[in-house]
């Protein structure tokens, strides 16, 4: 699986750019399907940098695969997205 830099989270572009742009690091389409998911499970107040720790340090998911909480629909568009860039 391929790493690829990224930039950082764009509220309000397409799941699928943001799949590609998320915290200034390098992380798989996994962990970013998986912190997706967190956000969408968890909401904004309880997504902490501990929370995001846990899932790019540890693995953590908050629902189960392919998409780790994210709705369908979001979570399709960002597979999308995370298969055009690998």
């Amino acid at each position: 699986m391929k790493n690829y830099p990224i930039l950082k989270f764009t509220g309000g572009s397409s799941p699928s750019f943001s799949g590609a742009t998320f915290l200034g690091y390098g992380i798989d389409g996994v962990t970013y399907m998986k912190l997706a998911g967190a956000y969408q499970v968890l909401g904004r107040d309880k997504f902490t940098l501990g929370i995001i720790y846990d899932i790019v340090r540890y693995g953590k998911a908050y629902g189960p695969a392919p998409y780790h909480g994210e709705s369908v629909y979001s979570g399709r568009w960002i597979q999308n997205g995370i298969d055009a860039i690998e």
